[in-house]
């Protein structure tokens, strides 16, 4: 066997270069004169010997489990709050009854309108606040609901 002397590392003895770092050998009449290097002199370069640290699993491309944080509810209750109904559109799964509310909320409006021409309409107006409100307390329940234990309803449990 051959010592590369430059790595040190034992190489065939017909070899002409080293198989780890490619420095030339000398013949075999010179090898046996210039063995390994001193060890205060020889500087490892890699190689088997080398550990690696563990590296995290995003170096390894995988995906990182992140749990969503749960929705804060009072951006429904303030959605619903000025347009009963639109904040359920924030809820996952709810947007349909949010439409539902929706949709009463403007027949509500249409009513009021036709009905204020005639005066009447003005004693509906305590009314609109009570819906208003409650679709704003409900948008926010529901949200408080959905957040996993995070947030506690308040009217509706």
């Amino acid at each position: 066997m051959v010592t590369c002397t430059s790595c040190g590392v034992e190489n065939a003895d017909n070899t002409q270069f080293c198989t780890k770092c490619g420095a030339a050998i000398p013949s075999s009449s010179q090898s046996s004169s210039s063995a390994r290097p001193p060890s205060a002199e020889y500087i490892p370069t890699g190689g088997a010997g080398t550990y690696n640290q563990p590296q995290s699993p995003l170096a390894y491309g995988q995906p990182q489990q992140v749990t969503p944080e749960p929705m804060n509810p009072i951006l429904p209750a303030i959605v619903s709050l000025f347009i009963p109904g639109a904040g359920m559109f924030f809820i996952p799964g709810k947007a349909g009854l949010g439409a539902i509310f929706l949709v009463a909320w403007i027949c509500y409006l249409f009513i009021f309108i036709v009905l204020a021409m005639f005066v009447v309409g003005l004693c509906l107006i305590p009314v609109t606040f009570i819906i208003h409100i409650g679709s704003a307390l409900y948008s926010y329940d529901l949200a408080a609901k959905e957040s996993g234990g995070k947030y506690q309803p308040v009217l509706f449990k």
